[in-house]
């Protein structure tokens, strides 16, 4: 029964080894798309600010029957909340960091009165838990985001806004630092 016992521990001690191994790869793999992710992130930061200032400057104008709806100021009475998460989970603080910011937002009672948008799998979970109005769900957005992945999500919410759907939209993500 010893002989056996050794047989036994060798084996598992094989299985550690080979788990140790899958661990590391899985690690290089995360660390590649880590790096990845902040080289598109910096590059693409400059672009973003120079829109939103534009985007400032635009609003800022004297609205005129020219003005695009899209730009004339009108009374808030329905906010659309847009909650950008992972699909996956082993993201660690990442989607609890926007669900608490979400839940300061303000008080209970009114965060049950608006519209939301689940962009990934664990928005979509904590918005059901929540039982708050969920307009739309965006699934498998993935880590590199192009033009064609994001354009159904700011579609539908040009239309609502158009429609009057909602008066104003907030989004709540991370920010990369």
């Amino acid at each position: 029964t010893s002989m056996e016992s050794f047989q036994h521990i060798k084996q598992r001690l094989k299985g550690v080894s080979n788990i140790a191994q899958i661990t590391k790869a899985m690690e290089l793999v995360a660390a590649t798309k880590m790096r990845r992710s902040q080289e598109i992130a910096l590059h693409s930061r400059p672009y973003a600010y120079s829109a939103l200032d534009l985007l400032k400057t635009l609003s800022e104008l004297e609205a005129d029957d020219a003005t695009p709806p899209l730009l004339r100021a009108r009374p808030v009475r329905h906010t659309a909340i847009v909650v950008v998460a992972s699909d996956k989970g082993l993201a660690g603080s990442f989607n609890s960091a926007v669900f608490r910011r979400i839940e300061s937002y303000a008080r209970p009672e009114e965060l049950r009165m608006h519209s939301y948008i689940a962009v990934g799998k664990k928005a979509l979970q904590f918005l059901e838990k929540k039982q708050w109005r969920i307009e739309k769900t965006f699934l498998r957005i993935g880590d590199y985001t192009s033009v064609e992945e994001v354009s159904p999500i700011s579609d539908f919410l040009v239309a609502g806004f158009l429609e009057k759907k909602w008066d104003c939209v907030r989004v709540f993500s991370t920010h990369f630092k």
